[in-house]
């Protein structure tokens, strides 16, 4: 750009300004007043450590794991119209009448709906077809065959066969009239029939298919170090996806007529995945597993048991919640009517015979017997099941016979069945019954750290009965016996039960003492039978350990004395009303060890029975380690009672401090059970939506009336720092958000960001994500998509590794990860599909940048004459932008062109960086910004120069 060499004293010299960096965006303040490196507006870029501003990476849809299913009640597409059965439920054909002769239904329809362009409206032989409405005896409703197709002109005849004695005319037309039209002055009464018969393909609108997606969650599964899932649940089932291999999905089925609705809300705490329901039995999955292959499946004659072998290990017990897929030729397959006779769904397991077969009920019985086709999609899979509700029955008396407990190892074990849970607090009422004490200090207390289940049965192929004298001091007296059942799995000092010997003096309740790999050890007082026939059995039994410390024992007893020893215990027990079973929350989280959630309904006697409490401002913990036990006295907290105040938010602090959000106010509750206290922080602010709230170091931040506030627990009671949202900023685009529904609002802290999802511009759904960034302490982007169905329903930050990222999940059942793609296109699941992943169309990053107002620092009018940016293009693809100016006072936008054009025509090369000047034309106004709208590639924003003269000195009116 040409200068002067010198100007003369009454020049009006070329002045230049610039910013060589960015940290931020700030749309509260003018343009003209921000200051260097700052932006009046950044949509859908990041700011890097060196101060450049890119366009951002593109989001890419990792997984849609839903789809609505095939009998789903729609119009056709295209190719599926051409399809012979319809794969869609069509819109079914009225039947004008219906007769049965010489065993064939016959069924008349009118001709003239008959059209090649209409599917549904086609029948041919060999054709299945579905009947519904027809009254008369032999039932013609059901699924059934084409046989054949007769053309009478105007009308059709449709036959199939139909066993029974010939009918002339079927009823269920609701169309004819009820009555003469001279009635005689009789009140005409009209008929009850409402529906008209009708014949179609696929015809049932299924209540099951998948309307969106409700809630989400992480899950960690605890066997396996290098997993995390995401958890979709849905309003028909829950699909886990593995981050680390996205192929990888497990689908969970809910308990039969069960769903979640709307506004539900998931949580992992006690290796447990909660949904929680709000007013209705919460959901819950205590085992979660890959999915098991079927190996067969069968039902006897005159039964309802399936009985299940895999093809590994399955890993049930009795009471498990399984889902089965992916068995067919089953009764009634393919007819609509018949759901009750499907072996697939979601069962608990009734029995197991060993780790490869167990059994689980269906609701009708089978008049013959059936054996299931199975396939490389048989599966076994996790399954939900209701929460413990109904009364809540207090804990009584453990009491152990000769052989119910034991001490292995300064471990206490309890060889029974009881309703007790990992935490749980067990009391000494009595150490012995018998003479022989346990040793257990009377009235002491001891948590139960482990809660067993029983397991599949073992084959014992081998038994050695070693007598008394087998050198182990701890069982002196006691007779040794050692059995061989290949790769057990047991550990010392779990209880075991032996079957099989037909010898009370071996067979029973028993522990492992010493073990290997293939055999295990126990000792019993008599001289019992050890011969092997093949029916000899070991299994896993019920059972409770906890931890024996020596301060809380009054004598010491062998290991081997303790088998004598019959203790009593007792759990815990409330104190008031009583405790209670979880309240059916609409969220709950994890805090110390336990659930602390709203309290707004009571359990009723009924199980899945709630009543509403009228009481908004209340919350109720948990027992701990124990989802299922509230103390409705010592554990339930009100906060500002009798004022226009209600919880939305909890959320756990640090220590033993919780903080609770209420829509006006704010409060902590430090400590658990009758020690807790109380303590108000504020009521000047409360927070409007829970998924707003995030802790970052010793800062929570929460969407509030008046924003984004970042409120400092260093000191309590300075809440709000300098009393300015920390959203000020931005604030003319917190204004915009859509006040009716911000409670759906989201925010993840990750990468030293904060990413709040919010509803925009009326938008009924979060559409757009505000992110502040912590290295720069400023609001640095607005990120939006072109995308037109578009949501957030909530941000996750989730996976090991490399895989760790923010994932945004959209009510369409997409797991989408942000920043994830080089391009700048947007790969985003915005429907759910008939069936399986249907290709999206990539969708342009719509990236702009604006810069503050360049004003050379005086208020006159400038000639702006030029500018200079400094560009560079990303390392993996070539860059193009458009450059415009914008200038007040006179107001005009300048269209400078693109950056090819400045750039000799062509777009900037990976990787290449690239100083371009432009004209402006010395156009004439108070002040200049440039924006700068992305077109090719991410290119990245380092800084930029402008320079004009001032133009007007004077003192007169401007004209």
């Amino acid at each position: 750009m040409s200068r002067y060499s010198s100007y003369g004293p009454t020049d009006d010299p070329i002045r230049d300004d610039m910013d060589v960096g960015f940290v931020g965006f700030n749309t509260y303040s003018r343009p003209d007043q921000l200051p260097s490196g700052m932006l009046a507006n950044s949509s859908n870029g990041r700011i890097g450590k060196n101060g450049e501003w890119q366009v951002r990476k593109g989001i890419s849809v990792i997984k849609a794991p839903f789809a609505s299913g095939d009998a789903v009640l729609r119009l056709p597409t295209g190719p599926e119209t051409q399809v012979n059965p319809a794969v869609v439920g069509l819109l079914p054909t009225t039947i004008r009448s219906a007769s049965l002769a010489s065993n064939k239904a016959l069924i008349v329809i009118d001709d003239d709906v008959v059209d090649p362009l209409k599917p549904g409206h086609v029948f041919a032989v060999g054709d299945k077809i579905f009947v519904k409405g027809l009254t008369g005896t032999p039932d013609p409703n059901g699924s059934h065959t084409v046989t054949a197709v007769t053309d009478n002109g105007t009308t059709r005849t449709i036959e199939y066969d139909l066993v029974g004695s010939d009918v002339a005319a079927y009823g269920g037309f609701a169309l004819t009239l009820p009555f003469n039209l001279d009635d005689g002055g009789t009140k005409p009464e009209l008929t009850t029939i409402t529906l008209s018969p009708v014949i179609g393909f696929n015809m049932v609108l299924d209540q099951g298919n998948v309307a969106g997606v409700y809630s989400s969650t992480t899950f960690s599964d605890p066997n396996q170090t290098n997993s995390q899932f995401i958890i979709l649940a849905s309003n028909v089932s829950a699909v886990a996806t593995d981050l680390n291999d996205t192929s990888v999905s497990i689908t969970m089925g809910y308990p039969s007529g069960e769903n979640v609705p709307p506004a539900s809300s998931m949580l992992q705490a006690f290796n447990k995945i909660f949904i929680f329901r709000d007013g209705q039995t919460a959901l819950e999955n205590d085992k979660f597993f890959s999915p098991v292959s079927i190996a067969s499946a069968s039902t006897a004659a005159a039964s309802n048991i399936v009985s299940v072998t895999t093809s590994g290990n399955h890993g049930l017990v009795i009471g498990d919640a399984i889902t089965i897929a992916g068995l067919t030729n089953f009764p009634g397959e393919g007819d609509p009517a018949v759901t009750d006779q499907d072996p697939n769904g979601t069962w608990t397991v009734k029995t197991v015979a060993d780790n490869t077969s167990f059994t689980y009920d269906l609701p009708v019985v089978y008049q013959d017997a059936a054996t299931y086709t199975v396939s490389a999609t048989s599966k076994i899979s996790p399954a939900f099941k209701r929460a413990e509700s109904g009364t809540y029955t207090q804990p009584t008396q453990i009491v152990c016979d000769e052989g119910d407990f034991a001490i292995i190892n300064s471990r206490g074990v309890i060889h029974q069945t009881e309703s007790v849970v990992d935490g749980n607090i067990l009391s000494v009422i009595s150490p012995s019954q018998s003479s022989q004490t346990s040793g257990l200090t009377l009235g002491e207390t001891f948590n139960v750290a482990r809660v067993y289940e029983q397991g599949p049965t073992k084959v014992i192929t081998a038994a050695v009965n070693n007598g008394t004298s087998h050198g182990n001091a701890e069982y002196t007296g006691l007779y040794q016996i050692v059995i061989t059942s290949t790769a057990h799995g047991y550990d010392i000092g779990d209880p075991i039960t032996i079957d099989g010997f037909a010898d009370t003096k071996t067979d029973g309740k028993r522990y492992v003492a010493e073990r290997t790999t293939d055999t295990a050890t126990f000792y019993v007082p008599q001289n019992g039978t050890v011969t092997i026939d093949g029916n000899q059995t070991v299994n896993l039994a019920d059972g409770i350990e906890f931890y024996i410390d020596a301060a809380k024992t009054t004598e010491h007893a062998t290991d081997g004395e303790s088998l004598s020893a019959t203790p009593v215990f007792t759990k815990q027990v409330s104190v008031g009303l009583g405790f209670s079973h979880m309240p059916a929350p609409e969220y709950a989280t994890y805090h110390q060890r336990r659930l602390v959630m709203p309290f707004k309904y009571t359990v009723d006697d009924a199980e899945d029975s709630f009543t509403y409490r009228k009481i908004l401002d209340e919350v109720i913990t948990s027992d701990i380690l124990d989802s299922d036990t509230y103390d409705q006295v010592y554990a339930q907290f009100r906060f500002n009672a009798g004022t226009a105040d209600f919880n939305v938010g909890l959320h756990s602090f640090s220590d033993d401090k919780l903080l609770v959000f209420n829509r006006n106010s704010i409060h902590l509750v430090s400590g658990a059970g009758q020690s807790a206290a109380t303590q108000l922080i504020t009521n000047e602010v409360g927070c409007v939506a829970r998924k707003s709230i995030i802790q970052v170091g010793n800062n929570v931040l929460f969407l509030s009336d008046n924003g984004v506030y970042g409120a400092n627990f260093q000191d309590l009671y300075n809440l709000r720092g300098n009393e300015v949202p920390l959203s000020s900023p931005i604030n003319p685009i917190i204004q915009r958000i859509n006040r009716g529904v911000w409670d759906k609002s989201v925010g993840v802290y990750f990468d030293n960001r904060y990413y709040l999802a919010v509803p925009l511009d009326g938008s009924q759904v979060n559409n757009a994500i505000l992110i502040f960034n912590f290295i720069n302490k400023q609001w640095e982007s607005i990120d939006t998509t072109n995308a037109p169905n578009w949501d957030i329903s909530d941000l996750i930050v989730g996976g090991k590794k490399s895989d760790r990222a923010v994932y945004a999940i959209n009510s369409q059942g997409g797991v989408h990860r942000l920043d994830a793609r080089i391009q700048a296109k947007d790969l985003l699941a915005t429907t759910i599909p008939v069936s399986g992943v249907e290709a999206e169309e990539p969708y342009d990053v719509p990236a702009s940048v604006t810069t503050r107002q360049f004003t050379l620092g005086s208020m006159d009018r400038k000639r702006w004459n030029n500018l200079e940016l400094h560009v560079q293009s990303s390392t993996d693809e070539a860059s193009d932008l458009s450059i415009s100016a914008e200038l007040e006072n006179l107001d005009t936008t300048v269209d400078l062109g693109s950056l090819s054009a400045l750039n000799s025509g062509t777009t900037l090369d990976p990787d290449e960086d690239v100083s371009v000047r432009g004209r402006i034309g010395n156009k004439r106004a108070y002040g200049m910004q440039v924006t700068l709208n992305n077109t090719v590639g991410r290119p990245r924003f380092r800084g930029i120069k402008v320079g004009g003269a001032e133009a007007f000195r004077s003192t007169n009116t401007a004209i």
